[in-house]
Parts: structure tokens; C-alpha cells; sequence
């Protein structure tokens, strides 16, 4: 897990996911944060390979939506944003507020 006091500033926001040249030239400026959200699962699974081995130099930001607001709902799709990104952890869980 990334020590906050060590995190970028920037972070990339993946609405329309970058390629992975992006990625990689985004980890090389050393931006750690990537936001993606679950609105647009697409991006949680491009951005799972990228993690792969290295999950450690990111801070991953994702999100629900505000159609899932019951606890069962939100632990739903957290879990459903962990199987996407092909992780154990998401650093920073948001609601996501149109």
C-alpha cells in the first residue's frame, strides 16, 4: 500500500481510458492516482493488466454509483470493482455524483 505522504499530487482520471503508452508515460512523470469508476466498467478491467506485478506504485481511485445506495449495494459493487481491476484493495472508494 502506497504511504500517502508519498503520492504525486496529479493523478490521471480515466474517463475516456488512456492507451497503455499513456499509462506508462504517466507512472514515468510519476503519477500514481488513476480514477476510474464503475459507470464505466470498461476501464476498471483496462486498467486491472496494468497493475499486474506492480500494484504497489498505484493509488486507484474508483467509484459507485448513486444508484447503489444501500450498504448491500455498495459492498455489491465494490466487490464487483475489485474483480474488474483484478485486485485485493482499491486505495480511495467514492460515490460518484454526476
Amino acid at each position: 500500500m502506497i504511504d500517502f505522504s508519498d503520492i504525486f499530487p496529479l493523478g490521471l482520471g480515466c474517463h475516456r481510458f488512456p492507451p497503455p503508452d499513456v499509462i506508462e508515460h504517466a507512472l514515468a512523470s510519476g503519477i500514481q492516482l488513476f480514477d476510474v469508476d464503475e459507470t464505466k466498467p470498461e476501464n476498471e478491467t483496462a486498467l486491472a493488466p496494468l497493475l499486474k506485478g506492480r500494484r504497489e506504485q498505484f493509488f486507484v481511485c474508483t467509484k459507485f454509483s448513486p444508484s447503489r445506495m444501500t450498504r448491500d449495494q455498495i459492498v455489491a459493487a465494490c466487490m464487483d470493482s475489485l474483480k474488474r481491476l483484478d485486485t485485493d484493495y482499491i486505495d480511495l472508494y467514492l460515490m460518484h455524483w454526476p
